[in-house]
């Protein structure tokens, strides 16, 4: 049964909006004129450790009583939010820890998946230094009081099929696509290249304005904000806390972890880089081409009319 914490895989249907879709007060709301426009909404895969819980501040800024987190027994399929979508149309915004991809088919629902992906090993740590602290008698939470980071990671990977510290973000998104269509890595490549919005922790405000400009289309008034949310450390440069990470391991133990998070490592690579190209793009005024479609069958972004209004205040970022 799914848990609501509030305040078979199918292609995505086509579809296009003849009129907008707008967000009102800091509450999401339709203002559909056309015959019969398909209904937005947001599903954020909400990565454990990779700045979800401030993507979830910015959603429910902009969404109020239209956001909600839910969470999924393992083994759920992807449309397993399907029900509960359908059956409250005043959701436009869903986050869950543990909704599988691909994103769920929905009748008369456009759905806008976002993801981030945070360098696979500084992300180990902040996982091991939440565990630890966390009162939760989970696994993990008991091996990460019991070792230190080291021995953490190690015990972590000698639990057969746990994923958690061996390529977490490639297996995540492989499973957009049955395990027989190709290699764990293929699968995880293509879904990364056909989402819409793919955020990169290193880059966050990069990213942020990448997804404010992907939602826009949808809900015109949506906005980013400079949100920091579960942090557990405080920032440095990523190269700063991979070296600190080497020096804390070990280098035996660093090139074991990094050995299991290679395809993670490529990954990460991709993702920041995207999010770079995205902001020099944006800065510079450069038109971006034609979205790619979400999955195969997904619809354009509409072309929402826009009301005249009087200038407004930036937003803080």
């Amino acid at each position: 049964m799914a848990v609501d914490k509030r305040g078979p895989e199918k292609d995505f249907a086509r579809s296009s909006f003849s009129q907008g879709f707008y967000v009102s007060n800091g509450h999401s709301g339709a203002a559909v004129s056309a015959e019969s426009a398909r209904r937005p909404i947001i599903i954020h895969y909400h990565f454990f450790k990779n700045a979800g819980t401030s993507v979830d501040a910015i959603l429910q800024r902009n969404f109020g009583a239209g956001w909600t987190s839910r969470e999924y027994p393992p083994r759920s399929t992807p449309n397993a939010a399907r029900e509960f979508l359908t059956a409250n149309p005043q959701i436009a915004a869903l986050s869950s820890h543990t909704l599988p991809l691909p994103p769920p088919d929905i009748p008369d629902a456009e759905i806008l998946p976002i993801l981030f992906i945070r360098h696979p090993l500084d992300r180990l740590k902040s996982a091991y230094l939440f565990e630890r602290n966390q009162r939760a008698d989970t696994e993990g939470s008991r091996l990460a009081r019991q070792h230190d980071l080291a021995g953490y990671l190690r015990a972590r990977l000698a639990v057969p099929g746990d994923r958690s510290c061996r390529n977490f973000h490639v297996q995540r998104l492989a499973m957009a696509e049955p395990a027989d269509n190709g290699t764990e890595w293929e699968r995880a490549l293509r879904a990364f290249e056909r989402l819409p919005f793919i955020g990169s922790v290193e880059a966050f405000d990069a990213s942020l304005a990448a997804l404010e400009e992907m939602a826009k289309p949808w809900f015109p008034e949506f906005r980013v904000f400079q949100a920091r949310e579960n942090v557990s450390r405080a920032p440095s440069s990523i190269e700063d806390r991979v070296a600190q990470l080497e020096d804390e391991l070990g280098a035996e133990t660093f090139e074991i972890i990094a050995a299991a998070n290679a395809d993670d490592l490529e990954l990460y690579r991709r993702a920041l880089a995207a999010a770079r190209r995205a902001l020099v793009k944006l800065r510079t005024g450069t038109k971006r081409p034609p979205k790619k479609r979400a999955w195969p069958g997904a619809a354009n972004p509409p072309t929402p009319i826009r009301k005249r209004r009087g200038k407004r205040t930036r937003s803080p970022r």
